[in-house]
């Protein structure tokens, strides 16, 4: 590689950025706190708007939920099927099991590999100064 002078350069100028967006996320979300503590109440699942002098505040309020599986297969035949359409099933992939699988050759990594779509992902670039 002969461009590894520059590609040090590029690496601190990214180091610094990386430190830049970190103290502005924790800048924002310390200005998000104190503007939340002076409004009033809200409730759980709500958008309230606050027209100011120069801006027009929009706080939405939600609340996930997460369905604890095992809990759920234990009743679910015993609910009605309003209830049990209340809840969707997702389906994932272990990727050690998955690459252990076409390691292996098998018929089932074929078969396997029909229900399955892939997308490249953003590549991460890990950055560690030499002399920390």
């Amino acid at each position: 590689m002969n461009n590894t002078r520059e590609l040090n350069t590029m690496c601190r100028a990214l180091q610094e950025l990386k430190e830049k967006e970190n103290e502005a996320k924790e800048a924002r979300l310390h200005m998000e706190e104190r503007i939340l503590a002076m409004l009033p109440k809200m409730e759980p699942e709500s958008t309230n708007k606050y027209p100011l002098e120069d801006y027009n505040l929009t706080v939405t309020r939600k609340v996930y939920r997460k369905v604890d599986s095992s809990a759920y297969e234990e009743l679910e035949m015993e609910l009605p099927e309003a209830a049990r359409d209340a809840v969707i099933t997702k389906y994932s992939i272990s990727t050690p099991t998955y690459r252990k699988l076409l390691e292996s050759g098998s018929d089932a990594a074929g078969m396997l590999n029909q229900c399955i779509t892939t997308t490249d992902a953003k590549p991460a670039l890990s950055i560690k100064e030499i002399n920390e």
